[in-house]
């Protein structure tokens, strides 16, 4: 990928400066690594849920727990907020699209939203990550899931405990 990606920087240079007339090069693509996304099932979704956690990874806990109920990135779950609730429906405008959607509210995402009087506490994303990994990890999320990276030109496959791919973008999924 640094090799095309300099190969074209070089291209281009050489074209502006008109040592050659030739444009093919502009559909060379960076060869790109598939994403490990997992994701939960709501018996793994109950049992990080039901376990008994206080303190910031109480607090991570209930924001990655929300983003799962409404499917949404970090960044627009992690704003809801009570004046977004209309009913048993949550109102979200959608930070990357500018979409505005709307999201039947799901009894534990209520519950959540309760606990927290409509206001949502805040979290880095890079903390959330790191407290909802270890929340999962000692709620039992253990189970071994297999990924498939690239080293040095090498495909390796090896297994890692579900926990340990678990991400705000889990959510999502």
């Amino acid at each position: 990928g640094s090799h095309i990606k300099n190969l074209k920087a070089v291209m281009n240079e050489a074209y502006k400066r008109k040592l050659h007339s030739c444009m093919d090069f502009q559909n060379f693509h960076k060869p790109q690594e598939n994403i490990v996304n997992v994701n939960l099932n709501e018996g793994e979704l109950q049992k990080i849920y039901r376990f008994p956690l206080s303190g910031s990874q109480e607090r991570a806990r209930d924001i990655f727990m929300l983003g799962c109920y409404v499917a949404q990135r970090h960044s627009d779950y992690s704003r809801i907020s009570s004046k977004d609730i209309n009913g048993d429906c949550i109102t979200v405008l959608q930070k990357k699209t500018g979409r505005r959607i709307v999201i039947p509210l799901h009894p534990i995402a209520k519950a959540i939203l309760n606990k927290y009087n409509g206001v949502l506490p805040s979290m880095p994303q890079q903390v959330l990550n790191r407290q909802i990994k270890e929340v999962a990890k000692n709620a039992g999320i253990n189970e071994m899931v297999q990924i498939r990276e690239t080293k040095a030109g090498k495909t390796v496959e090896r297994y890692l405990p579900k926990w340990e791919l678990i991400t705000s973008h889990t959510a999502r999924k």
